[in-house]
């Protein structure tokens, strides 16, 4: 079984050069391509892509694959393009991309991620891996923050309205 591809991009000869060397690959089928956001969206539901690769210099790349991830939860995106640091990557994650290609990645490591976005796996180099770590723990002490613990003393409790309970 072929692994479904919904390919977008704003440059034409980019996007027709990119599926054109995707075809070679027998286990990939590129279903549809699209060079706007309205054309992305249109073939999302006709093609039923099982992956979308989405060209991160696309206007409003971001919020694109918020939105295919949103109505198409089981669509995987691999964003393409991405400048290997920190604030791209993360951007990418955080907009809801299952996986990135830098900018000087070949066919073959394209292929690699496809294969590994399908199986929700994330291919990325130790540098992001690293940055991804510290970006969660960074949310992780900013929902720590985010819990106060209330101490009432016994007559607060006491005069608390009928009813009303704290967990301990």
């Amino acid at each position: 079984m072929s692994l479904r591809l919904l390919i977008g991009a704003s440059i034409r000869l980019y996007l027709e050069g990119l599926a054109y060397s995707l075809r070679r690959f027998s286990e990939l089928e590129v279903v549809g391509l699209a060079s706007t956001r309205q054309d992305l969206l249109a073939r999302l539901g006709d093609a039923r892509p099982d992956v979308v690769l989405l060209d991160r210099t696309m206007p409003d790349s971001l919020a694109l694959i918020a939105e295919v991830r949103g109505t198409h939860s089981e669509v995987q995106v691999v964003a393409l393009g991405v400048e290997e640091d920190a604030p791209d990557v993360l951007a990418c994650a955080e907009a809801g991309a299952t996986a990135y290609v830098a900018r000087d990645a070949s066919i073959e490591d394209l292929v690699t991620t496809i294969a590994r976005a399908r199986d929700d796996q994330l291919v990325c180099s130790p540098r992001m891996t690293s940055a991804l770590f510290r970006r969660l723990a960074t949310l992780a002490a900013a929902k720590a923050d985010d819990t106060v613990a209330v101490q009432l003393t016994g007559r607060e409790l006491h005069e608390l309205p009928r009813g009303v309970r704290f967990a301990p």
